[in-house]
């Protein structure tokens, strides 16, 4: 049961934004049997910033079946993770979760909200690594089994205040940054930000000039993140753009699943 850090596979998408919100909407799509994490420990969490208000949604797809190597053939199903606690939070930061009561369904999307409504305090710069704690109820050919497991290498990070690029204050720019995986054969992360808050309309296109993705996005002043899933898409390269009222940016991404 060593490789029971594979049972939670789930999409976690993190936004951050400038406001105090305490509640979240589940918005990923149903995927199946699959599983996605975005982003992974690598890319990690937006940082804080001491005296500014904090708030990430985090958005995860929890899919019904998971590859264990165990002594016997075993088909695992995914029942449920219950979410036990978070340690290492910073003094300040609490969480809400949707549903609320913290059980992550096979085959369900939901989400938490991690926040601090007024923003940290001088003194508290650093950074804080989280431990997730969640209960796994499983079936294996149909026998229930429930495990505790405990997920490593998420942090919090709390930058001192009027540090530059990590929050909404860098917001002298309409900017678009490049598609992080790239090539991407899943979920990629695309960051922009936006002098002001205002609707964006967000295109994917493919070589032929074609239209295979496109979103309207609220966009907040400052930084702002998109997750877009591309698993559906064919290998190849295509373009993505951004359009304000005023201007339209342009790159590039690449889409290989070998």
């Amino acid at each position: 049961m060593k490789k029971l850090l594979l049972l939670f596979t789930v999409a976690l998408t993190f936004v951050y934004t400038n406001t105090n919100a305490q509640s979240c909407t589940p918005s990923l799509p149903n995927d199946g049997i699959h599983s996605h994490i975005v982003p992974d420990t690598i890319v990690n969490l937006p940082h804080a910033m001491v005296g500014v208000p904090y708030s990430t949604d985090i958005q995860f797809y929890v899919g019904t079946d998971t590859a264990v190597t165990t002594p016997i053939n075993c088909n695992m199903h995914v029942v449920s993770y219950d979410l036990i606690s978070i340690t290492g939070i910073p003094t300040g930061f609490t969480y809400v979760t949707n549903p609320s009561n913290g059980v992550f369904l096979g085959g369900t999307s939901a989400c938490m909200n991690a926040y601090h409504t007024t923003g940290p305090l001088p003194g508290s710069e650093g950074t804080y690594p989280l431990v997730v704690n969640v209960t796994a109820h499983l079936t294996c050919n149909s026998f229930p089994i429930s495990q505790n497991v405990a997920f490593n290498g998420y942090k919090i990070v709390i930058d001192p205040a009027g540090t530059v690029g990590v929050s909404n204050n860098a917001a002298d720019k309409f900017e678009l940054g490049q598609n992080i995986p790239n090539p991407s054969s899943d979920v990629t992360r695309i960051s922009f930000t936006s002098t002001m808050a205002e609707r964006m309309d967000f295109n994917i296109y493919n070589s032929l000039g074609q239209i295979v993705f496109k979103k309207s996005i609220d966009a907040d002043r400052g930084s702002n993140e998109e997750f877009i899933n591309t698993s559906s898409f064919a290998d190849g390269i295509y373009i993505y753009t951004l359009r304000n009222s005023t201007t339209m940016l342009t790159k590039r991404m690449v889409i290989s699943k070998k």
